[in-house]
């Protein structure tokens, strides 16, 4: 659908950048799904879910921003680490399990919740609001550009 970009915005905050491929934008019901979901995902909350924070469906160029969660996905965790023990298995477990249910609260449903697209930091996991909207095959985003 995309390709994801980190950011950092003028305040300094990074963030996850999703450009939408040309061939895709330019399918008008593309657009109109997107800016329905784009418009849907700004209203999932939760401590467990990356918020949207900003989008322009309508540009020449279609993108959506959300939080970069700086955080090794949880299929890199498990590769380089192995299967977590249980201590630390019980609030990824948790997160898994509460954010999409913020995201059907919200009328819309994650249809690639899966370890590449569910982060651990040290805190809490998270998970990518992507509903049916988000994140490619490779969800870690590019180093460049830094806009």
């Amino acid at each position: 659908m995309g390709q994801v970009f980190l950011g950092v915005s003028r305040s300094g905050r990074k963030l996850a950048v999703k450009v939408i491929r040309p061939q895709i934008a330019a399918d008008p019901g593309f657009r109109e799904r997107f800016r329905r979901e784009v418009a849907a995902a700004r209203t999932v909350g939760g401590f467990w879910t990356a918020p949207i924070v900003d989008a322009d469906p309508d540009g020449p160029v279609p993108w959506v921003a959300g939080d970069y969660i700086d955080a090794p996905d949880l299929a890199l965790l498990v590769n380089d680490r192995g299967p977590l023990p249980e201590p630390e298995l019980v609030s990824p477990a948790v997160g898994l399990a509460e954010a999409p249910e913020a995201v059907h609260r919200a009328g819309l449903v994650h249809r690639d919740l899966n370890p590449r697209t569910s982060w651990s930091p040290a805190t809490a996991p998270a998970s990518s609001t992507s509903a049916s909207r988000r994140r490619p095959k490779a969800p870690r985003p590019s180093p460049e550009p830094v806009w």
